[in-house]
């Protein structure tokens, strides 16, 4: 699956599902597709066209914009979806039972491949929103080292067991992918806790997460890794990779043997490349590592973030049971308590020790010092050219282009002059030919008289304009030389 291109994915889709699925009346081509899946699951393959509207209108008897679900409507959300492909219509056979026998063609309709797999993943879809189901690095990691361990105890039996191994293989490669999406999903959700504000309890909950994370989330990591990786190592020897190309010749000779609806499908890679393609994902330095190092550093950024938060509320805490005590030794004072120093220490802020610069009404500070570079050599500014000389030639104007690409046609199709039909154009010519009777017709033709042409038009015959783009019929009009209008 590495190696396929967009082409590829892209080829024998039914891209209409896209447009299906985004349509004004999506929910009721959806309404339909689901009760023919309905019937399919059934085991009802093809329903009647009655049949099927009695069914979806048992579920809703109006459509989804309010109005009535009739007859009429449901047909032509039935033809919609035959044309874009979605479903198959088939008509039924009937036998006629005499001359006068006028009943109306009855159609089944059937759900193809494509459209069933879409349907399901939808189901899985709204199944994983109502219920999601995320899974574990550390249980995938145990999975995987398990998988890995039946391998190598299959190769050590008879070949009548031989066939595990492919599977086997296969869970391995499907767990590694879930493991990857699962160590990347983390790493989203570290990053979108560092855009959020928390209160206290919620920031001293995920303080608390991380700290077990990298406890123990973490060396359970590396421990299950190391063991993975020497379970790879033995199955790279000689011996497990001859044993190994066995097993899956022994299963596609098997498969071969199947009728061809019974087959699980074909081996995409060999089993060299498989090992190999695992190997360079937990070595180290590897794949796995990568990511893990993508939730290590985010993780480290948000118990960064979350650390100074607390730090700042707590400073703010003690800051204020100062106040709390400087208040209860004020309250503590005389009625006639008079006491300037006092006061002014009590509303200072809580930076104002700490800074060099502070200033009151009774002490000017100086000012900063002025910050100077590093570098002793002096470097002269840069002097820009505030005028642009203008270009000596002249610049053509759009107009002047049009008109010179019109009078290139013109000298190319029409040398002589004479009527616009005797010219066979090309595909996209008629783009200049609809120029030609823009400039010619409108305004006089000022526009095309000044490059030394005009146009006559006799309404008494009607020729056509024939090119490879098309026809264009209508009055004869001439081409004819012109003075040049300045």
């Amino acid at each position: 699956m590495e190696y396929l291109t967009a082409d590829d994915i892209l080829k024998n889709r039914n891209r209409n599902l896209g447009a299906m699925f985004a349509a004004e009346f999506a929910a009721d081509y959806l309404r339909i597709l689901f009760v023919l899946l309905q019937f399919r699951r059934n085991h009802e393959l093809e329903v009647l066209r009655d049949v099927l509207f009695q069914a979806a209108l048992e579920i809703s008897p109006v459509s989804c914009n309010g109005e009535v679900f009739d007859s009429a409507r449901f047909d032509l959300e039935l033809n919609q979806l035959d044309n874009w492909g979605i479903i198959g219509k088939r008509l039924e056979k009937t036998r006629l039972r005499s001359y006068k026998d006028i009943r109306r063609d009855r159609f089944q309709f059937s759900l193809p491949d494509e459209t069933v797999a879409f349907l399901i993943w939808l189901e899985e879809r709204r199944e994983n929103d109502l219920l999601p189901k995320d899974d574990d690095s550390i249980n995938l990691l145990e999975f995987i080292l398990s998988s890995l361990k039946q391998i190598s105890r299959s190769l050590k039996m008879p070949e009548e067991h031989f066939s595990a191994v492919v599977f086997s293989l296969g869970d391995v490669q499907e767990k590694t992918a879930r493991l990857s999406r699962n160590l990347s999903g983390i790493t989203v959700r570290l990053g979108e806790f560092l855009l959020r504000n928390y209160s206290p309890e919620e920031a001293r909950e995920i303080v608390a997460g991380l700290d077990v994370y990298f406890k123990h989330y973490l060396e359970q990591l590396f421990k299950l890794r190391s063991a993975i990786l020497r379970e790879l190592e033995t199955l790279g020897n000689p011996e497990a990779a001859r044993l190994l190309d066995l097993c899956f010749e022994r299963f596609a000779s098997e498969q071969r043997k199947l009728p061809r609806l019974m087959r699980v499908g074909t081996l995409s890679d060999s089993p060299q490349t498989q090992m190999e393609q695992l190997f360079g994902y937990f070595r180290r330095g590897g794949r796995v590592d990568h990511l893990c190092g993508g939730v290590h550093d985010n993780a480290m950024k948000v118990l960064g973030k979350l650390t100074s938060y607390l730090k700042e509320l707590e400073r703010r805490s003690n800051r204020l049971e100062f106040i709390q005590l400087r208040l209860e030794e004020l309250a503590g004072k005389n009625a006639g308590f008079e006491s300037p120093v006092f006061l002014r220490e009590l509303l200072n802020s809580a930076a104002a020790p700490l800074d060099m610069n502070d200033s009151d009404e009774f002490q000017k500070a100086e000012p900063p010092p002025p910050r100077s570079g590093n570098s002793a050599r002096r470097i002269p500014p840069r002097l820009f050219s505030r005028t642009r000389p203008l270009a000596e030639k002249h610049v053509e104007t759009m107009e002047e282009m049009r008109l010179r690409e019109l009078d290139e046609f013109l000298h190319e199709r029409y040398p002589q002059n004479g009527p616009l039909a005797d010219a066979r154009l090309e595909l996209g010519e008629f783009l200049q030919i609809a120029n030609l009777l823009k400039a010619g017709l409108l305004g006089n033709g000022r526009v095309l008289r000044k490059i030394g042409r005009q146009l006559e038009i006799d309404p008494a015959t009607i020729p056509s304009i024939t090119g490879r783009g098309g026809i264009l019929t209508g009055p004869a009009i001439v081409l004819t030389e012109a003075k040049k209008y300045e």
